[in-house]
């Protein structure tokens, strides 16, 4: 018999489907040691008020453990408050994050009396050991990948070469975003430092950032900047995108582009550029089992995969 006797699963609004399938996993494995499992997927609930009612339901059935994935948990506290359920330190909180913790700083902030977090990343969890004392545990946690039916094919056997996916970052449009900030020097020195050093997190972007001021900042102001600069980490993941396919088709080597937007870049060597709608996470394993090499430029993880 699992330690815990019942579960509640909160999946966020946002479409992630590698979260889905994850969870969908997760489950199996509770149920097979007894676990009752309840699901709340906030894709399917357009109306708030349905969903704090399914909320108010669910947490009538009294779970012992919350897995939140990703970004549902500070919209379902706040939903819970709605339903008038408190969230009580007998109820154990797992808030499972795949972004940097700059992207769920406010939700990493929350005073709850029961609060573990798991993230994909090495970096990402030590950084949250060092700035959100209020969480209890700290962990890493991989996300799994899943097997496509065709993914025994042979590498010689593979009909096409070089896939990418990944949405296109319009250049422009972060422009007008950095233009319109009130820290648009300071963001575009540690954007202008990123891209020289890559090898870099964000987190040791800013710090050197802050050195080189000659100024201090305390771990909470250090926090509140980091989770200001959101763009920093999203120009970053966007300019070595586009260098990764501008390169491959700059030197007449053909590369298929799965994600939106990328009709819109500029670059010589177009006709190697074959872009494609985004799809869904499953297909996209069988898609892949086409390709001899899949590309990608993560959100700025280090030690670890995003999904």
């Amino acid at each position: 018999m699992s330690f815990y006797r019942t579960v509640l699963f909160l999946l966020p609004r946002s479409n992630y489907g590698a979260l889905h399938i994850f969870a969908e996993e997760l489950q199996k494995s509770f149920r097979k040691q007894g676990t009752v499992c309840y699901n709340i997927d906030g894709t399917h609930y357009q109306n708030i008020s349905d969903l704090t009612y399914a909320l108010s339901e669910k947490l009538c059935c009294n779970p012992e453990l919350i897995i939140s994935l990703n970004g549902a948990l500070l919209n379902f506290i706040e939903l819970a408050e709605t339903a008038k359920k408190e969230l009580t330190a007998d109820i154990t909180i797992l808030a499972y994050y795949v972004d940097h913790p700059l992207w769920h700083h406010t939700r990493l902030c929350l005073n709850l009396e029961n609060y573990h977090a798991a993230f994909v990343d090495d970096s990402f969890t030590e950084y949250a050991r060092q700035y959100y004392p209020n969480v209890i545990t700290h962990d890493t946690f991989r996300q799994a990948g899943i097997l496509s039916p065709m993914s025994n094919v042979p590498f010689i056997e593979r009909k096409n070469e070089i896939c990418f996916f990944g949405s296109y970052t319009d250049q422009e449009e972060l422009h007008a975003q950095l233009d319109a900030s009130p820290d648009r020097k300071i963001l575009s020195f540690m954007i202008d430092y990123g891209i020289k050093n890559p090898q870099k997190t964000v987190e040791e972007i800013l710090a050197e950032t802050v050195k080189l001021a000659d100024t201090e900042l305390s771990k909470v102001e250090f926090a509140e900047t980091l989770a200001a600069s959101r763009l920093l980490e999203y120009s970053l993941r966007g300019h070595f995108r586009q260098k990764m396919v501008r390169t491959l088709i700059e030197n007449n080597i053909p590369v298929s582009v799965y994600g939106d937007g990328w009709e819109q870049l500029q670059s010589t060597g177009r006709e190697y550029l074959h872009p494609h709608p985004s799809i869904p996470y499953r297909q996209m394993a069988e898609v892949m089992s086409n390709y001899r090499f899949a590309l990608n430029v993560l959100p700025w993880a280090k030690y670890g995969f995003h999904d």
